[in-house]
């Protein structure tokens, strides 16, 4: 990861950082008014996928963390059944925390 952001401080924001990172997406916006997302390929993907990869290493281990996942853990789906509703949102979720924990 270290090797991917290189220096932390070169983000002005936390915002910022998660947008680098591809944890949240772009947003069009002008006067307040909203027009869409946009850019969802913009930012490192090999990040991305260390942030996700290291959320789902911490659930697996942790039976504390794994109690705010009622719905089962966060897992990747056989390539012969559809995706289920929320797995990529839970893990997501955990990486976006993780994100902003290293960002402090």
């Amino acid at each position: 990861m270290l090797y991917e952001i290189h220096d932390i401080a070169r983000f002005p924001s936390l915002g910022e950082f998660c947008s680098y990172a591809r944890l949240v997406k772009g947003q069009k916006s002008s006067a307040g008014k909203s027009y869409g997302t946009s850019g969802g390929r913009i930012g490192n993907a090999h990040l991305r996928w260390a942030f996700s990869e290291a959320s789902l290493l911490y659930l697996r281990g942790n039976e504390q963390a794994q109690k705010y996942y009622p719905e089962g853990m966060p897992s990747a789906q056989p390539p012969d059944q559809p995706p289920r509703k929320g797995q990529g949102a839970h893990n997501c979720g955990q990486a976006i925390r993780d994100c902003c924990l290293l960002y402090a």
